[in-house]
């Protein structure tokens, strides 16, 4: 693992550098205490500082409506590959969210491989950020506050 200092001045230059990798997903302020994951358009929207957010990051490998084929009389079998091929970045994930993602990938990997989520999983790059813990989490008795592998990059204050 390597270490590098970016100082504060120059983060949000940083994450606008992200853009040109792929689309940028980040947690952004819905109201007085709800936190989403969304597709980021306007850069000063984003906030690392929350605590949690009302869906985890995963329901960017796993969508909760997803249209893998189309079948009809006329046309036959026809796969959909909407979106599995998009590069795209989450930004600002927790510890314990990428403790989850690990989860799924030894999930998703077992007797039957999720190709879908595999290939959504290999397009994005997730880049962590530490968060510190109010009574609400459970991450410090769960032993998810700290994260080792499982990112691309990690942001710490």
């Amino acid at each position: 693992m390597q270490i590098v200092k970016l100082p504060k001045e120059n983060l949000d230059k940083f994450i606008k550098s992200l853009s040109r990798f792929g689309q940028i997903y980040a947690p952004i302020k819905k109201d007085a205490n709800t936190y989403l994951f969304s597709k980021i358009e306007d850069f000063s929207k984003i906030d690392l500082g929350y605590n949690r957010t009302l869906l985890p990051p995963k329901k960017y490998f796993l969508p909760p409506i997803d249209t893998m084929f189309k079948f009809s009389a006329e046309a036959g079998y026809e796969e959909m590959e909407h979106g599995l091929n998009e590069k795209s970045i989450l930004l600002g994930v927790h510890s314990c969210d990428i403790h989850g993602l690990r989860i799924l990938d030894l999930v998703f990997s077992g007797r039957y491989v999720d190709n879908y989520y595999f290939t959504r999983r290999k397009n994005t790059s997730i880049i962590g950020v530490s968060c510190i813990p109010d009574d609400m989490c459970f991450c410090r008795s769960m032993g998810t506050d700290f994260v080792e592998r499982g990112f691309d990059l990690f942001l710490s204050d």
